[in-house]
Formats: C-alpha cells, sequence, structure tokens
C-alpha cells in the first residue's frame, strides 16, 4: 500500500547556472532524467513534467510532476527528490521537497510488478564493497 510511480515537487530548485530548467524541458513540456529520493538509493529512470500552478495572490509557482517507470516505496512529502541526466557521468539538476505522492497501488487496486526499485543501497556501494573482498 506505499507503492506509487508519480510525485509531485512545487518548490524545485534548478541549479543550472541560469537557474531555469533545461532547453529540453522547457520546449517540450517533459523529458527522461534519473531520480533518487533516498540517499542510499539507486538512480530510477522517470518522466520529468513541468507544470504551473495557480499561488494565491495571483502569482504562479513552476511545479514538476515525476512519472516513474516502476512504483517506489514510501515517497513522503517533505522528504527531497532530486533529478539527475547522463550516461556514464551524472549531472544533477536539482531537486526540492516532495510536496505528495499519486495515488497508491492499493488505492488504485493494482497489483505491484514483479520487479521493484531497490530501495536501500547506494548505486555502486554493493560492486566497491565485492570488488575490495579477498
Amino acid at each position: 500500500s506505499l507503492y506509487a510511480d508519480e510525485l509531485y515537487i512545487e518548490n524545485f530548485n534548478w541549479i543550472l547556472p541560469n537557474g531555469l530548467p533545461p532547453k529540453p524541458l522547457l520546449q517540450h513540456g517533459h523529458m527522461r532524467a534519473l531520480c533518487r529520493t533516498r540517499h542510499l538509493q539507486p538512480l530510477v529512470p522517470c518522466e520529468v513534467i513541468l507544470g504551473q500552478r495557480d499561488t494565491w495572490g495571483g502569482t504562479s509557482t513552476t511545479t514538476v510532476t515525476l512519472k516513474f517507470d516502476r512504483p517506489l516505496r514510501a515517497m513522503t512529502p517533505g522528504q527531497m527528490a532530486v533529478v539527475y541526466v547522463g550516461g556514464k557521468g551524472v549531472v544533477c539538476l536539482g531537486g526540492g521537497p516532495i510536496s505528495n505522492h499519486g495515488p497508491t497501488y492499493h488505492e488504485q487496486h493494482k497489483d505491484l510488478p514483479r520487479d521493484l526499485h531497490p530501495s536501500g543501497q547506494n548505486d555502486l556501494s554493493l560492486e566497491k564493497r565485492r570488488q575490495r573482498l579477498p
């Protein structure tokens, strides 16, 4: 009941030099990327979707929706989500606190897929440990 495949960020902090989202995201409104919602979680593929939300006082704020290929466990409001791009070299684009997650698989009466994302070990930590062992 803790698995969902979508999360929302209202105060995303882009760390690119101009402070704006990357050009492909601005041009198309969406792009493929990698995301992490926990420090020791492997990077997981996602679709980044740029949106706008009207706020009190007539201003609007940029929102980001992350849609995952497979559900993630226990995405919690206030927890940070960080977005990366790259292949061999990974570049951080920015991140922000999770505002909320989409409906859980339990709420949608959907079965979980057999192959879920791991939710604990660092990307290379297990491989590095194996290489150091005699």
